[in-house]
């Protein structure tokens, strides 16, 4: 009777890990994005806020800046593709410039943002990171420079 005991809790405790296995590699493949949010200023219009957002949709297509982000950022090594020409690709197909609201942490008051990042899978998530907050500097330093 023991020995079928144990046999028992040997196989459940392999159908488990084989379940845990199989959940954790299912994970790794779905979407995920990562972004950064920028703060708009309140008084503008909504002609306003749209001419501002395809001007830096304009900025992070532009194959200089993603240049820049894959090289700084490493993608190539950080995706584990064989050429920096397949970073860039990934990095101008998961860009993306949104519209999006957070909440202010210390007035709890909502305010609008554009949101820079990337998209892409759970497994990527390394460059998912790197690449939106490389992103999100080189967006930050495009803004300094216009408002000077």
């Amino acid at each position: 009777m023991q020995r079928w005991i144990y046999t028992g809790f040997v196989a459940c405790l392999l159908l488990g890990g084989v379940m845990v296995f199989f959940f954790m590699k299912m994970r790794a493949d779905r979407p995920d994005s990562r972004w950064v949010p920028i703060a708009i200023r309140s008084g503008i219009t909504d002609g306003q806020k749209k001419e501002v957002i395809s001007a830096i949709e304009k900025f992070v297509k532009d194959d200089k800046t993603i240049q820049a982000v894959v090289a700084e950022a490493k993608l190539q090594s950080q995706l584990g593709v064989a050429t920096e020409d397949e970073a860039k690709r990934w990095l101008a197909q998961g860009a993306f410039v949104r519209l999006g609201k957070q909440q202010d942490p210390t007035t709890m008051q909502e305010m609008e943002t554009v949101d820079i990042g990337v998209s892409g899978k759970r497994k990527e998530l390394d460059a998912l990171n790197s690449s939106a907050t490389k992103l999100g500097d080189k967006v930050r330093k495009m803004l300094d420079e216009a408002v000077k």
